[in-house]
């Protein structure tokens, strides 16, 4: 008897998927996939992709039942509702000899770290493994450092830099306002309190002064 894999995967945010397993050919399995909701954020299905190819008619569904007669790869995609992005797929095979040949995970985080395909022309270009030793050789790239960078939950590390640079407005605190356990912040914010404090008290002492000076002539 043959058995055939069936590799399945949730990315991009948080959620559920019956595990991967291997099954024998011609069996039936039933799929099935969850977002998990946070408290602070409502997250949906943003795409679910069958062995590479996207399927629009499973997005709004939360089963799939196959028969299993090659390998298959389900991948899940969760984004936060109202938002574009959909984070790369890790660890995809382009050559059909069942090794991940561009955007692989090797931390298992979720996060593409080798051959990084940026342009989706199913090349690598950034974090080039050129020896086959499995670390980056050719531009090599922070996660953080990449466009559009997510990491499981969804939280863009460049989204508040890019959106500040663009002058749109981010919940960034402005200069003068301590950031909590910021000690730096907090010193200048209490000097400049201070100094803040001196300035108005000697102006109206100043004016007090004055009047008094004037009355007594």
């Amino acid at each position: 008897d043959e058995y055939i894999k069936v590799t399945t995967q949730v990315v991009g945010g948080p959620g559920t998927i019956t595990p991967s397993m291997t099954a024998m050919e011609n069996d039936s399995k039933k799929i099935e996939w969850s977002v998990t909701q946070l408290e602070d954020q409502e997250y949906v299905v943003k795409s679910v992709t069958v062995n590479g190819e996207q399927r629009k008619d499973l997005v709004n569904l939360s089963e799939l039942t196959l028969l299993v007669d090659q390998d298959y790869e389900i991948v899940v995609t969760i984004k936060k509702k109202g938002s574009d992005f959909i984070p790369p797929i890790v660890d995809i095979d382009t050559d059909g000899d069942g090794e991940p040949d561009i955007n692989k995970d090797t931390d298992g985080d979720g996060i593409p770290d080798v051959d990084i395909d940026t342009d989706d022309d199913g090349k690598p270009d950034v974090n080039v493994d050129t020896d086959g030793d499995g670390k980056p050789d050719e531009n090599v790239k922070k996660p953080e450092e990449l466009p559009g960078w997510t990491d499981n939950q969804g939280n863009n590390g460049n989204k508040d830099k890019t959106d500040k640079a663009n002058g749109v407005k981010t919940d960034e605190l402005p200069w003068w306002i301590p950031t909590t356990g910021d000690q730096n912040s907090l010193v200048l914010w209490i000097s400049l309190m201070g100094a803040a404090l001196l300035a108005v008290s000697g102006l109206v002492w100043t004016r007090i002064r004055r009047k008094s000076l004037k009355e007594d002539k």
